[in-house]
């Protein structure tokens, strides 16, 4: 009788815990043309509201935002403004992953290199 007591109330309660979206995209970035701004993109299984965070190191001391889902897909879109051209900046979206960018550099940049990566699905 206690172990089938035990066993229910195990079971109720991992039927309670309620399931985390998973990543389905991303987060990936979007160069829209500012040297100043940076797109972050990202799509959960499910939905879920999300916070993101950035900053010149790890600690994410710059700013955050709170994001919701737009479409009917669950995907998550977040331009970070106000940046330095020419700078690296590290993001955290808690929940779908973290990573960093360099800005593209002043205007008055003469020397530029171009690296260049496809994915060929």
């Amino acid at each position: 009788m206690t172990l089938r007591l035990s066993c229910f109330l195990i079971l109720s309660f991992l039927l309670s815990i309620p399931a985390q979206a998973a990543v389905e995209k991303g987060p990936y970035l979007i160069y829209e043309g500012s040297n100043t701004s940076m797109t972050v993109i990202w799509q959960m299984s499910s939905t879920q509201n999300c916070n993101i965070e950035w900053g010149t190191s790890t600690s994410y001391g710059m700013g955050s935002a709170n994001t919701s889902e737009y479409g009917s897909d669950h995907q998550h879109k977040y331009t970070i403004t106000g940046l330095n051209p020419g700078t690296k900046y590290y993001y955290n979206v808690n929940c779908a992953g973290s990573g960093s960018f360099r800005t593209a550099p002043a205007s008055s940049a003469s020397n530029v290199k171009i690296l260049a990566y496809g994915d060929t699905r």
